[in-house]
């Protein structure tokens, strides 16, 4: 993992974002039944439309990152892999471990138990939350491939692609209202896209009047999206919609700008939500379902309040169990694997 001091806090607020607006949609769906209004029915359309960009958040972020890697040689890919198999597959087997004891009452030294985590890991999981990451790591395996792709297109080339993408993607999402299925799979279908947007997304919107025409756009589209909710047309309004795709861009850039005059305090507190945000990602949903049953709401039948304690009090917990986690199991399989990938540098070590 990388040291606090190599971060940068603009990547980090996004990274920092994401997973709170991950935990507070997953929070929101335990609050549900405390709307009671017709307002707090528009405030949940309008926040939904802005927490679900966290999806799009977390792929455009891991794509700006990991398709900057040039890999020439054995070594790189080596190397790339590696780092890879420690800062991801480690902590997403141990969570899973810790998540499926969890489901099974704590009975590890079961066989059966072990038989039901390995099909958690393969399969069973990726139809919880947890399905971003099955998708993500079959990117992480192609981003050196894609980057000898990306990495010498012009701005031309560039603005072709993602004009492409948002047309297929809207073909995709439109086609169902007049009865036609057009779901065929390529490189700008499922979470592709995304990823390959946030590393295309500063090369061409690299001048503030840019960057104001995609808030401008981003803030049309999010009216539009509300609207159609308001209509009940929700089944292709999110994700690979080109209007949601447009408020994702926009969510991104907003979030990157530039902090020159942050407060110390903040800036470090941001670094290390962000260092631990990926250990949150994946304890968080049982801490949620823990909580949300044994917590004493403090409004007896108010949305937002209730929904933000449930959030900040999954957050806290979320964290100290990722802290606990990551500077333990995970740290010393991170070790054993790295000694294993590079046993003369463990020799040298010790």
């Amino acid at each position: 993992m990388a040291k606090a001091g190599n971060r940068k806090i603009e990547y980090e607020i996004i990274r920092v974002c994401a997973m709170i607006f991950m935990v507070t949609f997953h929070c929101r769906g335990s609050i549900t039944g405390f709307i009671d209004t017709a307002g707090e029915k528009y405030l949940d359309d309008g926040l939904t439309l802005i927490l679900l960009t966290t999806n799009s958040l977390f792929f455009m972020l891991s794509g700006k990152f990991a398709l900057n890697t040039a890999c020439e040689t054995f070594s790189d890919y080596y190397d790339y892999y590696v780092k890879k198999l420690t800062n991801i597959v480690i902590p997403v087997l141990l969570y899973m471990f810790l998540r499926s004891l969890y489901d099974n009452g704590g009975t590890f030294w079961q066989v059966s138990f072990w038989k039901t985590w390995v099909k958690n890991v393969f399969y069973e999981y990726a139809g919880k939350e947890y399905w971003f990451l099955y998708t993500l790591v079959g990117l992480l395996l192609l981003a050196p491939f894609l980057n000898k792709f990306v990495r010498d297109m012009k701005k031309g080339e560039i603005w072709l692609f993602l004009g492409i993408g948002l047309l297929y993607n809207s073909i995709c999402t439109y086609a169902p209202y007049v009865n036609l299925s057009f779901s065929w799979q390529y490189i700008f279908g499922g979470w592709a896209y995304y990823f390959m947007l946030g590393y295309f997304l500063e090369k061409v919107i690299d001048t503030e009047k840019k960057k104001k025409i995609i808030y401008i756009i981003g803030v049309v589209c999010f009216i539009i999206s509300f609207v159609q909710k308001q209509f009940g047309l929700v089944g292709n309004i999110h994700d690979l919609a080109p209007t949601f795709t447009m408020i994702s861009c926009a969510m991104f850039l907003v979030l990157k700008r530039e902090w020159r005059k942050e407060n110390q305090f903040v800036r470090n507190c941001i670094i290390k939500l962000g260092k631990y945000s990926f250990g949150i990602y994946l304890v968080h949903n049982p801490v949620r379902y823990f909580l949300s049953e044994r917590i004493p709401f403090a409004a007896e039948k108010f949305y937002l309040p209730n929904l933000l304690e449930l959030t900040v009090c999954t957050i806290a917990v979320s964290f100290i169990l990722s802290f606990l986690c990551d500077n333990t199991l995970i740290r010393a399989a991170k070790w054993a694997v790295g000694a294993a990938a590079y046993p003369k540098k463990a020799v040298k070590r010790v």
